[in-house]
């Protein structure tokens, strides 16, 4: 009985995660694979958060630009010394 009480309380904090603690694993879901729960947990208040989807979003587009790497006609692209600061400041996670 003990056990699945504390299941019950595990599940129920994953599903009532604050936005910073979503914005982490949506950063290291870029990196890892979540457990299943924190996957639950992520795309559930995806749902109803419109500023973690604007930051997921913000996000992805900031990864796209990384790789795609500058060039004439391949879409946006971002002056050398920003995409050196944002390439800097990911390392330091």
């Amino acid at each position: 009985m003990v056990r699945l009480i504390r299941r019950l309380w595990h599940g129920w904090r994953l599903m009532n995660l604050p936005c910073h603690r979503i914005s982490e694993l949506v950063s290291r879901s870029l990196d890892d694979r979540l457990t299943f729960g924190e996957r639950l947990a992520y795309r559930s208040h995806l749902i109803y958060c419109v500023a973690c989807r604007r930051y997921r979003r913000q996000v992805l587009l900031i990864r796209e630009m990384m790789r795609r790497g500058p060039g004439p006609g391949v879409g946006p692209t971002m002056p050398e010394e920003l995409r050196e600061r944002i390439t800097r400041a990911m390392k330091e996670r």
